[in-house]
């Protein structure tokens, strides 16, 4: 399966006013529970990926199930959850 992360506009900034912007990157969970994840584009609240991220999948799975898209803030001391489809 291929996904290309191409971009986000208008994310909120979790870091606060006084730390710069967040430092958003793209976590793509599939059906078996597995997950992976886009580069991290620092300081940006329209981050642009254009980042095609592959993984290998078992077709016999039930294709109604979804994928989860989650934006998170990188930072050391824990990851904030941005958003999310």
């Amino acid at each position: 399966m291929l996904v290309k992360a191409v971009h986000a506009k208008g994310l909120i900034n979790v870091d606060g006013k006084l730390s710069g912007k967040s430092d958003p990157y793209l976590k793509i969970s599939y059906p078996d529970g597995k997950s992976k994840r886009s580069k991290e584009i620092s300081d940006s609240l329209n981050p642009v990926w254009n980042e095609v991220i592959t993984k290998d999948i078992n077709l016999d799975y039930d294709s109604a199930q979804e994928l989860l898209f989650q934006v998170y803030d990188s930072d050391l001391v824990g990851d904030q959850l941005i958003g999310f489809v």
